[in-house]
């Protein structure tokens, strides 16, 4: 989490924490308090890549833990 507002601070403008043990996933954004999203719930991206939606489940699909 500390690298992650880190990087908030210097610039980015969206993190994620990958939870593998709860399948979740916490978004991290500079203008607001985090996000937990799971499931169905879709993730929020950059900008540049707004034709592109990937779901909390899907993510944990791709990934081998």
């Amino acid at each position: 989490i500390g690298k992650i507002v880190f990087c908030l601070q210097h610039g980015s403008q969206l993190g994620w924490l990958v939870e593998p043990q709860d399948r979740s996933v916490t978004i991290f954004t500079r203008d607001r308090l985090p996000e937990i999203k799971s499931g169905e719930d879709i993730l929020p991206v950059l900008n540049c890549l707004t034709d592109w939606q990937l779901s909390a489940r899907e993510l944990f699909n791709w990934l081998v833990f």
